[in-house]
């Protein structure tokens, strides 16, 4: 994923100076989730391939390792008693924050052929 967003901020880099104009910033209204349809005007409708969307936005499962830690926890009677909490890997599934109807700012490049979400309008 790294690479992949290295690469589109190189290939809007390029864009930008090729056509010696800054980027272009849109607005859209989100017509659908799934599959993402974004509505840019009455004639503009983005699909999903034209589209990329940060896995910030996307629902997705992300696995966390807690390390092995050392505690100290008070009993009853009030004397301190050490327990060990071991590694663990804990998987966390992430909801998507895109709804229909809600308002997103895109940066258009590759000559318009591509949009790249930058964020949802509150």
């Amino acid at each position: 994923m790294q690479q992949k967003l290295t690469q589109i901020i190189k290939q809007i880099a390029v864009d930008a100076i090729e056509t010696k104009k800054p980027l272009d910033v849109v607005i859209g209204n989100i017509i659908s989730v799934e599959p993402l349809k974004i509505n840019l005007s009455q004639f503009v409708n983005l699909e999903n391939e034209s589209i990329i969307v940060p896995l910030d936005f996307i629902e997705h499962e992300e696995e966390i390792v807690v390390q092995e830690q050392k505690i100290n926890i008070l009993d009853e009677n009030e004397e301190e008693k050490e327990y060990t909490i071991k590694e663990q890997t804990i998987k966390i599934k992430t909801k998507t924050k895109l709804k229909d109807n809600d308002q997103v700012v895109l940066l258009k490049f590759d000559k318009g052929q591509k949009f790249f979400l930058l964020g949802i309008i509150k």
